[in-house]
């Protein structure tokens, strides 16, 4: 009945298909448990088994899992294999020709069947052999119905990728505005600023001329009034001189009469007019100029810098556990890190001793006077000398300085220091204040504190915010009038500057607090 129809039910066909490769059976066989498959088939799928690292030795039914310890008899079912050739095809036409007819499209690289089915679990295409093998316990579905499920999920991503790729294009078009725009800033920032560079150094050169005139003409003035007093003075030197010749040889005369008739002629000697007093001090417009200049000095090579890198001339405060540690290796010049500044100022460098003449009996020096400590405890036996300090904790180096460029480095092992230079007749008995370095008119320094620094000249201070530095640098340019003070570590660091006019010969100079030491550093001769 069903083969004079011409089409074969679909319960038919499922008894008549193979349960491996889901086909009319082809050349159809039975094994011993009874169930039947194409001959091709279960040889290949034991053939498989076989070649898999795991095979424990057994073959087993694909359809019952029954084992057997040899490969089964496979048993040629003639009534199957008469059903199946007597069947026609789905399409009428005709009847199978063939045992094995081959599908198009692409096949399992182990099975070499077609690719129907896709493994949820493993993320591939598969067989119908590899489910009833490795797969049969995955989760499977059609290729088709799983394309349409993944059709949905990339359908999906398209339109979240489109939104995505619009966000990303107005990002893009956002940020080149941006850029144009801080360019064009930047571009006129830079144009501007380097203008008023330009102006200030302008303004600069004008000051300096209006500056240097203006002393050159007052030092014109004075001089030409004290050459006007000179003169005055000079006639009334020779007037005199002349009366007192006169008067000398009027004494000579014996001859009373003699005498009377020439003291007659003698002139009468004048009252000596005052004159104005001629004023050489110019300090007060020297200092003016000076404090304006230090001050801007100070917004240029120290403001300024940190407000364009900001941070880059700043570090943290070390402790002062890691102060007395770098004190205590006592490092040489030549052995610290050189920059290009640091290695223009060591070509300057002098070694300095301390002066134990000045050093006050607090002071206890050592290392062949290159360490100085404040030892309250132990009071130190010196000669006097009318050049030591009795009333501050300070005392002066040997060595002066009173023309040209000088350089040198100190260490401090607390931050309870100051270090500078003096003038040779800076005060050294008196108890007062003003008599320590820095305080006075006779000397300059840096304080250095626990928590910042403090600059010195007669007795007016800038507090200075800076990391704290175990090694002090100090550069003295006496032409010019300038004394910088740097921080070295790993980099050098200006502290500060200050502008003078130096008038006589300047000594290194330190005040040192109580249980401090400072060592000056000797740099070796073959680098100096």
């Amino acid at each position: 009945m069903a083969a004079s129809s011409g089409l074969l039910p679909d319960e038919l066909r499922e008894k008549l298909s193979c349960a491996i490769c889901l086909e009319l059976y082809k050349d159809p066989g039975t094994l011993p448990c009874g169930h039947s498959f194409c001959r091709r088939c279960v040889s290949d799928h034991w053939d498989s088994k076989e070649k898999e690292a795991s095979w424990n030795g057994t073959f087993t039914c694909p359809t019952c899992r029954q084992a057997y310890r040899k490969r089964p008899e496979f048993q040629r079912s003639v009534s199957l294999h008469s059903l199946v050739e007597g069947v026609p095809t789905a399409g009428g036409q005709g009847f199978r020709s063939s045992p094995c007819q081959a599908a198009a499209g692409p096949r399992c690289a182990r099975h070499r069947r077609p690719l129907e089915l896709y493994c949820r679990t493993e993320k591939r295409c598969i067989c119908c052999e590899c489910t009833v093998g490795e797969c049969q316990e995955h989760k499977r579905a059609l290729c088709g119905d799983e394309r349409r499920v993944r059709e949905e999920v990339l359908k999906e991503r398209l339109l979240k990728n489109e939104s995505q790729l619009k966000c990303t294009e107005v990002e893009i078009q956002e940020l080149e505005t941006q850029m144009t725009t801080y360019r064009d800033t930047s571009e006129r920032s830079i144009i501007g600023i380097s203008g008023r560079f330009d102006q200030l150094q302008k303004a600069l050169e004008t000051c300096k001329n209006l500056v240097v005139q203006g002393m050159e003409m007052e030092t014109a003035t004075v001089l030409e009034k004290a050459k006007e007093k000179q003169a005055v003075l000079q006639s009334r030197l020779d007037a005199l001189g002349q009366y007192q010749q006169q008067a000398e040889e009027l004494l000579q005369y014996t001859d009373d009469v003699v005498f009377l008739e020439a003291f007659s002629f003698l002139p009468a000697l004048g009252n000596s007019e005052s004159l104005t007093n001629i004023m050489f001090n110019s300090t007060s417009k020297v200092e003016a100029v000076t404090a304006v200049l230090s001050e801007l000095s100070r917004l240029i090579e120290k403001e300024l810098p940190n407000v364009v890198h900001p941070g880059a001339a700043g570090a943290k405060t070390q402790g002062l556990s890691e102060v007395k540690t770098r004190a205590a290796l006592k490092m040489e010049p030549s052995f610290r890190p050189k920059s290009e500044r640091r290695t223009q100022l060591l070509l300057n460098y002098r070694n300095l001793t301390f002066d134990p003449n000045t050093a006050h009996k607090y002071i206890q020096l050592s290392k062949e006077n290159q360490e100085a400590k404040h030892t309250i405890s132990v009071t130190t036996h010196y000669p006097a000398h009318p050049e030591r300090f009795e009333s501050c904790w300070q005392v002066l180096c040997t060595e002066s300085f009173g023309e040209g460029c000088h350089y040198w480095e100190v260490e401090v092992s607390e931050y309870f220091v100051y270090v500078g230079v003096a003038y040779g007749n800076v005060e050294r008995k008196k108890k007062c204040k003003t008599a320590t370095i820095g305080q006075n008119g006779s000397s300059w320094s840096l304080q250095l504190q626990q928590n910042c620094y403090v600059a010195w000249a007669n007795g007016k201070e800038w507090k200075l915010d800076a990391p704290l530095y175990s090694c002090i640098g100090v550069h003295l340019d006496f032409l010019a009038g300038t004394l910088s003070f740097y921080g070295i570590e790993d980099k050098m660091e200006l502290l500060h500057t200050f502008h003078s006019v130096f008038s006589a010969p300047l000594y290194p100079a330190c005040w040192i607090g109580e249980n401090v030491v400072v060592t000056l550093c000797q740099l070796p001769l073959s680098d100096n």
